[in-house]
Protein backbone atom coordinates (compact mmCIF):
# COMPACT_ATOMS: atom_id res chain seq x y z
CA UNK A 1 0.00 0.00 0.00
CA UNK A 2 1.64 3.21 -1.20
CA UNK A 3 -0.88 5.59 0.32
CA UNK A 4 -2.63 6.03 -3.02
CA UNK A 5 -5.86 4.17 -3.77
CA UNK A 6 -6.20 2.43 -7.15
CA UNK A 7 -7.86 5.44 -8.80
CA UNK A 8 -5.23 7.84 -7.48
CA UNK A 9 -2.33 5.57 -8.48
CA UNK A 10 -3.03 5.79 -12.19
CA UNK A 11 -2.70 8.35 -14.94
CA UNK A 12 -1.15 11.66 -13.93
CA UNK A 13 -0.20 10.62 -10.40
CA UNK A 14 1.61 7.52 -11.58
CA UNK A 15 3.40 9.48 -14.29
CA UNK A 16 4.50 12.15 -11.79
CA UNK A 17 5.68 9.54 -9.30
CA UNK A 18 7.78 7.85 -11.97
CA UNK A 19 9.25 11.21 -12.97
CA UNK A 20 10.03 11.89 -9.31
CA UNK A 21 11.78 8.56 -8.91
CA UNK A 22 13.92 9.20 -11.97
CA UNK A 23 14.80 12.74 -10.88
CA UNK A 24 16.04 11.77 -7.41
CA UNK A 25 19.10 9.54 -7.49
CA UNK A 26 19.93 7.83 -4.22
CA UNK A 27 23.49 7.56 -2.92
CA UNK A 28 25.65 5.43 -5.17
CA UNK A 29 23.67 6.38 -8.28
CA UNK A 30 20.75 4.07 -7.45
CA UNK A 31 17.14 5.20 -7.69
CA UNK A 32 15.23 6.18 -4.57
CA UNK A 33 12.91 3.61 -3.06
CA UNK A 34 9.68 4.10 -5.01
CA UNK A 35 7.49 2.78 -2.21
CA UNK A 36 9.09 5.08 0.36
CA UNK A 37 8.69 8.06 -1.96
CA UNK A 38 5.04 7.21 -2.71
CA UNK A 39 4.24 6.69 0.97
CA UNK A 40 5.94 9.92 2.05
CA UNK A 41 4.26 11.92 -0.73
CA UNK A 42 0.85 10.41 0.04
CA UNK A 43 1.30 11.07 3.75
CA UNK A 44 2.35 14.67 3.11
CA UNK A 45 -0.53 15.29 0.71
CA UNK A 46 -3.02 13.80 3.19
CA UNK A 47 -1.59 15.95 6.00
CA UNK A 48 -2.17 19.07 3.89
CA UNK A 49 -5.66 18.00 2.73
CA UNK A 50 -4.40 17.89 -0.85
CA UNK A 51 -6.15 15.76 -3.44
CA UNK A 52 -3.78 13.12 -4.76
CA UNK A 53 -3.85 14.39 -8.32
CA UNK A 54 -0.98 14.40 -10.77
CA UNK A 55 -0.64 18.18 -10.52
CA UNK A 56 -0.51 18.20 -6.73
CA UNK A 57 1.96 15.34 -6.67
CA UNK A 58 4.12 17.16 -9.22
CA UNK A 59 4.16 20.27 -6.98
CA UNK A 60 5.08 18.28 -3.87
CA UNK A 61 7.79 16.30 -5.64
CA UNK A 62 9.21 19.45 -7.24
CA UNK A 63 9.68 20.95 -3.78
CA UNK A 64 11.25 17.76 -2.48
CA UNK A 65 13.52 17.47 -5.52
CA UNK A 66 14.76 21.05 -5.12
CA UNK A 67 15.76 20.35 -1.54
CA UNK A 68 17.17 16.95 -2.45
CA UNK A 69 19.45 18.49 -5.05
CA UNK A 70 20.52 21.61 -3.15
CA UNK A 71 20.73 20.53 0.51
CA UNK A 72 21.46 17.45 2.58
CA UNK A 73 17.72 16.64 2.48
CA UNK A 74 17.14 12.89 2.14
CA UNK A 75 14.08 10.82 1.36
CA UNK A 76 13.96 9.65 4.97
CA UNK A 77 13.78 13.34 5.99
CA UNK A 78 10.72 13.80 3.79
CA UNK A 79 9.12 10.76 5.40
CA UNK A 80 9.79 12.23 8.87
CA UNK A 81 8.41 15.66 7.91
CA UNK A 82 5.34 14.09 6.29
CA UNK A 83 4.43 12.41 9.56
CA UNK A 84 4.13 15.74 11.41
CA UNK A 85 3.13 18.13 8.63
CA UNK A 86 -0.53 18.17 9.66
CA UNK A 87 0.36 20.49 12.55
CA UNK A 88 1.69 23.00 9.99
CA UNK A 89 -1.31 22.85 7.64
CA UNK A 90 -2.83 26.28 7.20
CA UNK A 91 0.00 27.91 9.13
CA UNK A 92 2.91 27.41 6.74
CA UNK A 93 2.91 27.01 2.99
CA UNK A 94 4.56 23.96 1.52
CA UNK A 95 7.54 26.12 0.52
CA UNK A 96 7.81 27.52 4.06
CA UNK A 97 7.64 24.03 5.55
CA UNK A 98 10.29 22.62 3.22
CA UNK A 99 12.51 25.70 3.49
CA UNK A 100 12.38 25.92 7.30
CA UNK A 101 12.92 22.17 7.57
CA UNK A 102 15.98 22.32 5.32
CA UNK A 103 17.47 25.24 7.29
CA UNK A 104 17.04 23.33 10.54
CA UNK A 105 18.34 20.14 8.95
CA UNK A 106 21.38 21.92 7.49
CA UNK A 107 22.45 23.29 10.87
CA UNK A 108 22.92 19.82 12.23
CA UNK A 109 19.53 18.89 13.56
CA UNK A 110 18.28 15.41 12.84
CA UNK A 111 15.14 15.06 10.76
CA UNK A 112 13.22 14.24 13.92
CA UNK A 113 14.57 17.31 15.75
CA UNK A 114 13.85 19.59 12.79
CA UNK A 115 10.32 18.25 12.48
CA UNK A 116 9.70 18.59 16.21
CA UNK A 117 10.96 22.18 16.15
CA UNK A 118 8.63 23.08 13.26
CA UNK A 119 5.68 21.35 14.91
CA UNK A 120 6.35 23.17 18.19
CA UNK A 121 6.73 26.53 16.46
CA UNK A 122 3.41 26.06 14.65
CA UNK A 123 1.56 24.94 17.77
CA UNK A 124 3.11 27.36 20.25
CA UNK A 125 2.63 30.36 17.98
CA UNK A 126 -1.10 29.76 18.29
CA UNK A 127 -1.23 29.07 22.01
CA UNK A 128 0.39 32.21 23.40
CA UNK A 129 -2.86 34.10 24.00
CA UNK A 130 -4.06 31.59 26.59
CA UNK A 131 -0.90 31.86 28.64
CA UNK A 132 -0.17 34.91 30.80
CA UNK A 133 3.54 33.97 30.93
CA UNK A 134 3.81 33.68 27.14
CA UNK A 135 1.84 36.89 26.65
CA UNK A 136 4.19 38.69 29.04
CA UNK A 137 7.23 37.25 27.26
CA UNK A 138 5.94 38.55 23.93
CA UNK A 139 5.13 41.92 25.51
CA UNK A 140 8.76 42.17 26.67
CA UNK A 141 9.64 42.09 22.96
CA UNK A 142 6.94 44.58 22.03
CA UNK A 143 4.63 41.95 20.52
CA UNK A 144 1.14 40.65 21.19
CA UNK A 145 -0.06 37.04 20.74
CA UNK A 146 -1.96 37.98 17.59
CA UNK A 147 1.29 39.20 16.03
CA UNK A 148 2.62 35.64 15.80
CA UNK A 149 -0.43 33.34 15.81
CA UNK A 150 -0.32 32.72 12.03
CA UNK A 151 -3.92 33.83 11.75
CA UNK A 152 -3.82 36.39 8.97
CA UNK A 153 -0.04 36.43 8.68
CA UNK A 154 2.28 33.98 7.01
CA UNK A 155 5.04 32.07 8.73
CA UNK A 156 7.54 34.33 6.96
CA UNK A 157 5.75 37.39 8.34
CA UNK A 158 5.87 35.90 11.84
CA UNK A 159 9.63 35.37 11.52
CA UNK A 160 10.03 38.94 10.22
CA UNK A 161 8.04 40.33 13.16
CA UNK A 162 10.13 38.33 15.61
CA UNK A 163 13.34 39.50 13.93
CA UNK A 164 12.30 43.14 14.19
CA UNK A 165 11.16 42.65 17.78
CA UNK A 166 14.48 41.21 18.95
CA UNK A 167 16.66 43.63 17.02
CA UNK A 168 18.69 45.70 19.47
CA UNK A 169 17.45 43.83 22.55
CA UNK A 170 19.83 42.24 25.04
CA UNK A 171 20.57 38.58 24.32
CA UNK A 172 19.42 37.34 27.76
CA UNK A 173 16.07 39.14 27.40
CA UNK A 174 15.55 37.65 23.92
CA UNK A 175 16.53 34.17 25.03
CA UNK A 176 14.23 34.28 28.05
CA UNK A 177 11.28 35.54 26.01
CA UNK A 178 11.71 33.11 23.11
CA UNK A 179 12.22 30.18 25.47
CA UNK A 180 9.03 31.05 27.33
CA UNK A 181 7.03 31.26 24.11
CA UNK A 182 8.53 28.39 22.13
CA UNK A 183 10.06 26.13 24.78
CA UNK A 184 13.59 25.08 25.57
CA UNK A 185 13.73 22.32 22.90
CA UNK A 186 12.62 24.73 20.19
CA UNK A 187 14.71 27.73 21.21
CA UNK A 188 17.69 26.94 18.97
CA UNK A 189 15.40 26.22 16.01
CA UNK A 190 13.33 29.40 16.20
CA UNK A 191 16.46 31.45 16.81
CA UNK A 192 18.09 30.00 13.69
CA UNK A 193 14.99 30.62 11.58
CA UNK A 194 14.70 34.21 12.80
Amino acid sequence: SSGFNPEEATGGSLTELLKGINAMPAPGGRKVDPVQLAEAAASYMTSQNMDKTGGNLRNVLAGVQNLYKSTNFQLSDFAELSGQADTMRGKMTMGEQFGAFSVLRDVGKTAEEATTALRNIAIRSQTTEGSPAKTAALASLGLKPEDIDMQGESFTEVLDRLAKAIDGKDAPQVTTALEEVFGERTLAGITRLI
